[in-house]
């Protein structure tokens, strides 16, 4: 079948720019036809260049940096320039318009994002819908949820169904077209054979026992938490322990946070190492595979990418049970060591270390390997075709 092209606006406000580029890239390669245009308030030199050679055009929301102290005139002239930048592109037509993922501050520019098109598309990351409690924000999210002609979530994650619950979110809208798993890709096709200790060189950590901490450099990953139960079980762990925390992506708590925790590690005499360099998926694969027990404490969750990679890779985990892999977790045993609260981690890091590899289920592996983009971005150009089909007849 021939495929149709379309144009689409793909609104990627205050989100990562490395997800937003893989998005756009996938996208692109499902199908060539569709032209791109991204929004966002990220500079250009931060997307890659694969990236960027799928956007027809790049339109940036430039933050306000004058002289003006006051907070809230601050906060008012970049929501006029927001709105602003929104009010110049309602001129235009587009057959799609993509929102990653909804913040308070696009629902101010809903009004002018419909006159620029029939179908509002909305893809929700995650902590966007799992960590909005304040009712006024939820208000605000409402009113795009609303606006939307269709959201793309799996209907049955703990993500979709908090989508349909908090946010009133009608169910019909929702098609089940989530999140493509890059890493299941590079698995797929470049087969990478590396050792543990190749992959623990490339990050200077040769012969080294590597507990990672979290995935981010976010408050919630609760790296303070995983260090001080780290410390109370230390003399059973091994002497050449070291604490990984990678804040390759996610903005810093407060300037100075990875000096901060790396020196909460040497209060404990533990040796503890930070990565925030821009890793590729050669690098994140190296960056698993070098890891001998990933911790996940995190407040919230929706089934993370990053949990996967760890399984594909076969590597110890200990998770929050809190946080609910519905999809993997009907398969047993479970894929990890289950955490109940915080004051238990130092006795499951303990077990987990004393305990032999869980042995994965095949169901949970196959389950995995689907969620490859090749398949998510395929049914998603199928339904914007069928959204052109439906207008054109």
């Amino acid at each position: 079948m021939n495929k149709q092209g379309y144009s689409v606006l793909v609104i990627g406000y205050n989100c990562y720019q490395g997800h937003v580029g893989d998005f756009i890239r996938n996208w692109k390669k499902a199908n060539p036809l569709v032209t791109i245009t991204l929004l966002t308030n990220r500079s250009k030199g931060l997307f890659s260049e694969d990236a960027l050679e799928c956007v027809s055009r790049f339109v940036r929301i430039v933050p306000y940096t004058g002289a003006i102290k006051n907070k809230r005139i601050r906060k008012f002239i970049g929501l006029w320039r927001f709105v602003k930048k929104f009010v110049s592109l309602s001129r235009e037509s587009y057959d799609f318009v993509n929102i990653h993922y909804p913040t308070p501050r696009v629902h101010h520019a809903i009004f002018w994002i419909k006159r620029m098109t029939k179908n509002v598309i909305v893809t929700p990351w995650g902590s966007d819908v799992l960590r909005v409690e304040k009712e006024s924000l939820i208000k605000k999210l409402k009113k795009i949820y609303n606006a939307a002609t269709c959201v793309f979530v799996d209907p049955e994650s703990q993500l979709g169904k908090e989508v349909v619950a908090k946010f009133e979110c009608d169910p019909k809208k929702i098609l089940p077209i989530c999140w493509g798993l890059e890493f299941v890709d590079f698995i797929k096709e470049s087969r990478p054979v590396e050792t543990v200790e190749e992959s623990k060189a490339r990050f200077g950590l040769e012969d080294r026992y590597v507990v990672t901490c979290g995935y981010n450099s976010r408050l919630a990953q609760r790296h303070e938490a995983i260090v001080d139960a780290v410390a109370k079980v230390k003399e059973d762990l091994p002497e050449n322990l070291t604490l990984l925390f990678p804040f390759t992506y996610g903005r810093l708590p407060w300037t100075g946070y990875d000096r901060w925790i790396l020196d909460k590690c040497s209060q404990y005499e533990i040796k503890g190492a930070v990565i925030s360099e821009f890793l590729n998926n050669k690098d994140m694969y190296l960056l698993r595979n070098a890891t001998d027990m990933f911790v996940h404490v995190q407040t919230t969750d929706a089934a993370s990418a990053c949990v996967m990679q760890y399984i594909l890779c076969n590597k110890k985990i200990v998770h929050g049970s809190w946080m609910k892999y519905n999809e993997l977790e009907q398969f047993k045993p479970l894929f990890y060591y289950p955490v109940d609260c915080i004051e238990d981690l130092p006795n499951v890091l303990l077990m987990a270390y004393q305990s032999d590899p869980i042995q994965i289920p095949q169901g949970v592996i196959d389950t995995i390997m689907s969620k490859g983009w090749g398949g998510k971005m395929r049914d998603l150009n199928a339904y914007c075709e069928s959204k052109l089909e439906k207008r054109l007849a």
